[in-house]
């Protein structure tokens, strides 16, 4: 296993952001697929969260976090057509990826209430 991340982030936190740098926000942060993907639906608040918790989860489990080495958009939070989230790697972090011998990334990611959650796993 090369890393376990967590990540919790408020509702409210992202709310605010998308809702006072609209586009600079959105494009800084999430990848055309993720934002095509959060407004398909009505609670797309939750949607773009939950993605911002799993992004921050893997550079978690990368033991890097973000901004240093691997940047918003190196990560990718998408959904096959049963809603089990997965993750694209792009740029630095497919190096980093490729450099540890990674086979797998596993993520969960849920919301309740206020808060978003995700669970991500680096085999």
């Amino acid at each position: 296993m090369i890393g376990i991340g967590i990540d919790v982030v408020e509702i409210k936190r992202i709310e605010d952001a998308y809702f006072k740098y609209e586009n600079l926000f959105l494009n800084r942060i999430y990848t055309e697929k993720e934002r095509l993907h959060a407004f398909k639906f009505k609670n797309f608040i939750e949607k773009l969260a939950g993605k911002f918790a799993a992004k921050e989860a893997v550079s978690k489990a990368f033991g890097t976090g973000i901004g240093k080495i691997i940047y918003w958009k190196d990560i990718e939070v998408l959904h096959k057509p049963s809603g089990q989230p997965y993750v694209n790697l792009y740029n630095r972090a497919v190096e980093l990826f490729k450099k540890f011998n990674g086979k797998e990334i596993f993520v969960s990611i849920t919301d309740i209430k206020d808060l978003a959650v995700a669970v991500v796993v680096i085999e």
